[in-house]
C-alpha cells in the first residue's frame, strides 16, 4: 500500500487475455518503428542529399552517384580522375577496392 492505494501486479500470462492491450502495444511498436525509418530518411536527406538511385551497368554491376561533377564534361581521350569505392553485394556490404 502507498498513500492508501494498492497496485496490483498482474499475473504471468495475463497479456494474454487481454488481446485490446496486445494489439495497442503492436501498434505501439510499429509506430516506433515506422517513425525510426522516417526519422533516418530525413536525416539522410539533411546530411547527405536526395538518396542517390542505382543504374544497372551490366548484369551483377551497379554505378550509384553519390554527388554529381559540376565541372565540365569531359571529351573522349581526356584523362579523368575519380573517387570510387568497389562493394560486394551482403549484408552489411564489403568495400573490396578503394
Amino acid at each position: 500500500m502507498h498513500g492508501g492505494r494498492s497496485l496490483a501486479v498482474p499475473a504471468p500470462g495475463a497479456l494474454a487475455e487481454l488481446p485490446d492491450l496486445r494489439e495497442a502495444l503492436m501498434l505501439i511498436v510499429i509506430s516506433m518503428l515506422w517513425l525510426t525509418f522516417v526519422v533516418g530518411a530525413v536525416l539522410q536527406l539533411l546530411l547527405c542529399g536526395p538518396l542517390a538511385m542505382a543504374t544497372q551497368i551490366s548484369e551483377g554491376l551497379q554505378k550509384v552517384v553519390l554527388q554529381q561533377g559540376t565541372g565540365q564534361r569531359p571529351n573522349r581521350g581526356d584523362t579523368i580522375t575519380v573517387q570510387c569505392t568497389g562493394m560486394l553485394h551482403g549484408d552489411p556490404p564489403k568495400k573490396f577496392w578503394r
